[in-house]
């Protein structure tokens, strides 16, 4: 025989009597608790079932999958940016390692024509970069609620235990996806 509480009253009572003496209800009329249901584990799929899964979220959300297509081709174009200064540096570096040595001659018109050309390249492949630079914290903010977004669809709508994981070093970035509220929020 053991002292409980009663489950409808909260009164103490005896676990052997059906009836609780302080309220008089019966232990048969305690509703049984209703089962949560058991959240799936996200990391135990296989980047199969990952890939379908990200797929359904842009079947269903056609407007994130063009952004992320974007924030993708700006990543590589960074890429192709630091390539094609490269280049354009390397040139002008030879142009005038050439005018040192006065092999070319500097009173051609194809030689004002080629420091021109190559100085606005250069030009226009500094400035892509920098602009880049200052769209960067556009485009990490809509990566970011991207990804706010096919969390609430993989945690909410799909029923998985899901947790986005950040660079150990970028704790503004945790703060920054913890507060974006996808009620006021878009694309």
């Amino acid at each position: 025989m053991a002292i409980i509480n009663c489950p409808h009253c909260g009164q103490k009572t005896s676990d052997t009597n059906e009836i609780c003496f302080h309220c008089g209800k019966s232990w048969k009329d305690v509703p049984e608790p209703k089962e949560t249901p058991s959240k799936n584990d996200y990391n135990k799929l296989s980047l199969s079932q990952k890939t379908q899964l990200r797929e359904r979220f842009y079947r269903k959300y056609p407007k994130y999958r063009k952004a992320y297509k974007l924030n993708a081709f700006w990543d590589k174009t960074k890429i192709i940016t630091i390539l094609i200064v490269s280049i354009f540096s390397s040139l002008w570096t030879i142009l005038q390692f050439l005018v040192a040595l006065k092999l070319l001659d500097t009173d051609n018109i194809f030689f004002g024509v080629l420091t021109v050309v190559l100085t606005a390249l250069i030009a226009i492949s500094i400035i892509f970069p920098l602009t880049a630079l200052i769209l960067r914290g556009k485009r990490r903010y809509r990566a970011m609620l991207i990804e706010k977004k096919y969390w609430q669809f993989i945690t909410v709508e799909k029923n998985f235990e899901y947790t986005v994981m950040f660079d150990g070093k970028d704790k503004k970035a945790r703060m920054v996806f913890e507060k974006i509220d996808l009620d006021y929020e878009d694309l």
